[in-house]
């Protein structure tokens, strides 16, 4: 796909080169965040260094999953189209308002793995909440913890000032919103999701997990699934040696054993973390 560049993208591109190893970028829902991360991307990776994207945008993921947090190291051009992420970290929500806390651990961990394995910059994509008190804490306890050589800030008018004026402005670079950016309705929205997990989920099969066998978590917290009601078709996170291997949905649970829908292999699965969203029977039953 050809990227048409907006002004001031070339400038962001060779600030990068020069040595910002995390840049994040800022902006509200339809702000363009995702083809700006994807043009930083392909020009930097034509440079020669290795680079990270860690897609935080839990509700409209364009690396993996919606609900997720992921990561991928980019190695050169052109760049995989297909969503096979080096890293997951499973939130189970869409609004990062349920739990800002761990959206911001998710993307700490996914940043950490990138550096891990090699990457020379990391691109961080966002949510799109950063009106208010609540979009403001947010972003800037994300900045905090990762720590960024470079805040990018995509903004129609001034409308991220009230989170760019606590970030040391030799950091910040704001870029104006193309007017070509196309505003999606929430219907939209909707079916972007519900298209992503049709696609993850069209060669799962049915299969029985022991909860004796495995720890159930929601929220950090234990979770007693005799005790508390699992809706059909709640998304879950499945994980093992602490590190989320894949996505599984909750069909049913039947005598001792909990029945899930997943396209992986889950031997030697150690935790379920039960997410908030539950995903349409249309979407994942055949």
């Amino acid at each position: 796909m050809s990227i048409v560049p907006g002004q001031g993208w070339q400038e962001v591109v060779e600030r990068i080169e020069r040595g910002c190893r995390v840049t994040i970028l800022l902006g509200e829902t339809d702000s363009g965040k995702s083809t700006f991360c994807r043009y930083l991307l392909q020009e930097t990776l034509s440079t020669g260094l290795a680079v990270a994207v860690v897609d935080s945008d839990i509700g409209q993921s364009s690396l993996f999953l919606p609900t997720t947090i992921s990561m991928r190291v980019f190695t050169g051009l052109p760049i995989p189209q297909d969503r096979n992420p080096d890293g997951i970290f499973f939130v189970g929500f869409l609004n990062p308002v349920l739990d800002p806390d761990l959206v911001v651990k998710g993307a700490e961990l996914m940043l950490n793995r990138a550096l891990s394995r090699g990457a020379e910059r990391i691109l961080v994509d966002t949510t799109g909440l950063v009106r208010g008190a609540l979009g403001r804490q947010l972003k800037l306890k994300k900045v905090s913890v990762l720590r960024p050589s470079l805040v990018v800030a995509l903004q129609r008018s001034d409308e991220l000032e009230h989170i760019l004026s606590a970030i040391p402005e030799d950091r910040v670079m704001r870029i104006r919103v193309s007017e070509a950016v196309r505003v999606r309705d929430r219907e939209e929205r909707i079916r972007y999701r519900n298209r992503l997990f049709k696609e993850y989920f069209r060669d799962a099969f049915l299969t029985e997990i022991d909860p004796t066998r495995v720890e159930l978590l929601y929220h950090a917290t234990k979770y007693n699934i005799r005790e508390r009601y699992i809706r059909r078709g709640t998304l879950l996170g499945l994980q093992r040696w602490r590190e989320t291997v894949a996505i599984g949905i909750f069909d049913s649970f039947r005598g001792r054993g909990l029945t899930i829908v997943t396209p992986a292999e889950i031997e030697g699965l150690e935790r379920v973390i039960v997410g908030d969203t539950v995903v349409p029977e249309e979407v994942w039953e055949d």
